[in-house]
């Protein structure tokens, strides 16, 4: 009898110093017990004791966790739950977006009582956020901050998607800095990449916030101009080679004026990803074989 009192006593020493609350909830979504985990909540775990899960947490959220406490109910199995709340998501937060993961295991039946579940809930805040930074970093390109190769193409295979149901028209705009390999052998690839981050900065300006930028390769940027007509296109750019070509450029010890050639396409019937890079590909040769610094029609 003593040792049994002395391990209830250790496993209650042992729940009240978790950094994460264990909530008992029964199965209408009421909070009966709230163990360990006391610095973490605002309120204290007495302030849950006899609220609902409504009375808490957003009704979004509310009704999600239930139906996970009622999963796992039936199932007579743990599961485990993700949700998100920000500074208005009520007493589980303090400030600022937050995730959490809740871990339900249904606990013994008792006479006459709600069938309820221990609801381990651990806050993945950190976690969450260094996914996001790992997502952003495969979307976008480090050395400009525009899109990546991969994103790029996925958001034109959407576009071309949307041709289907709305008819807008839309172009493809591929602009690549000319001789960026001779300033990379000359000055080198510092000097280079000073080059590519200006062409970006130059490219966004002449952008809407609706247009998608992209880096498709060392020198290479495409453009999706959306809702846009082939004139229109041409016009956005001719603007950025005019741009460019007035621009000066830094290398170690002088300054360059550099130049960009495009390669321009609209959207067609039955185009897929390919074909419309294709035709802007074979645009740019046109430019750069025609002495570059300008931009062709595919």
């Amino acid at each position: 009898m003593l040792a049994r009192n002395r391990d209830t006593s250790l496993l209650g020493a042992i729940v009240q110093a978790l950094p994460d609350p264990v909530f008992v909830v029964d199965e209408h979504g009421r909070y009966v017990d709230v163990l360990g985990g006391q610095g973490s909540l605002e309120a204290g775990g007495d302030g849950y004791i006899g609220k609902s899960l409504h009375e808490v947490l957003p009704p979004d959220v509310a009704d999600e966790l239930l139906a996970s406490i009622r999963a796992a109910l039936e199932r007579n199995a743990p599961c485990t739950e993700e949700y998100c709340l920000n500074h208005h998501g009520g007493p589980h937060t303090d400030g600022g977006e937050r995730w959490f993961q809740a871990r339900f295991t249904p606990l013994p039946e008792l006479p006459g009582q709600p069938r309820r579940v221990a609801w381990l809930n651990m806050d993945i805040t950190h976690q969450k956020q260094l996914e996001l930074q790992l997502q952003e970093a495969a979307l976008t390109d480090s050395l400009t901050g525009t899109w990546s190769e991969r994103h790029f193409l996925h958001i034109l295979g959407q576009e071309i998607a949307r041709q289907e149901r709305y008819k807008e028209p839309f172009c493809l705009l591929l602009l690549e800095l000319d001789h960026a390999s001779a300033v990379r052998t000359q000055f080198g690839p510092a000097a280079a990449d000073g080059c590519i981050r200006d062409v970006a900065r130059l490219i966004r300006l002449e952008l809407r916030h609706s247009d998608v930028l992209g880096r498709l390769g060392p020198d290479c940027f495409g453009v999706i101009l959306v809702n846009t007509s082939m004139s229109w296109s041409l016009e956005v750019g001719q603007r950025i080679t005019i741009r460019a070509s007035r621009m000066p450029f830094s290398a170690p010890g002088r300054t360059l004026y550099l130049s960009v050639s495009g390669g321009l396409t609209d959207f067609r019937t039955g185009d897929n990803t390919a074909s419309m890079l294709q035709r802007a590909r074979k645009a740019l040769r046109k430019s750069q074989a025609a002495g570059r610094d300008r931009v062709s029609v595919g």
